[in-house]
């Protein structure tokens, strides 16, 4: 602004960013957690998810703090959720598309829950 006052924008994005990057930053019990189960990849996509709420944690206190590079951190921030969001719905596909190659058509409509569910209670 002309008069020297902060933008009513950078202030609420700024503020927005450190409460949902501070929050972010816990998804990094998710990939501890993903990485003791076995599961490498999705524990490196939950890295890469911390390191992006950090990053928009970072952001959000550049914001608040009007420093000049804010906005290029906050782009970068975007661009690395983006690619990650990529990256999922990837691994998603391609871990199932096994599924649909190698089906057995006879066995394709039977139901895949276990007989013991389908007993009456008594």
């Amino acid at each position: 602004m002309a008069d020297g006052q902060r933008p009513t924008v950078a202030t609420v994005f700024g503020i927005l960013n450190i409460v949902f990057g501070g929050l972010g930053v816990f998804g990094i019990f998710g990939a501890l957690a993903w990485f003791s189960l076995g599961a490498p990849i999705l524990g490196v996509l939950s890295l890469g998810s911390t390191a992006g709420s950090a990053l928009l944690l970072f952001s959000g206190i550049l914001l608040i703090t009007n420093k000049g590079n804010a906005l290029q951190i906050t782009n970068l921030s975007i661009i690395v959720s983006l690619a990650l969001t990529a990256a999922s719905i990837l691994f998603g596909v391609i871990k199932r598309l096994p599924n649909y190659w190698y089906r057995n058509d006879n066995n394709y409509c039977k139901p895949r829950i276990s007989s013991a569910y389908l007993l009456p209670v008594a």
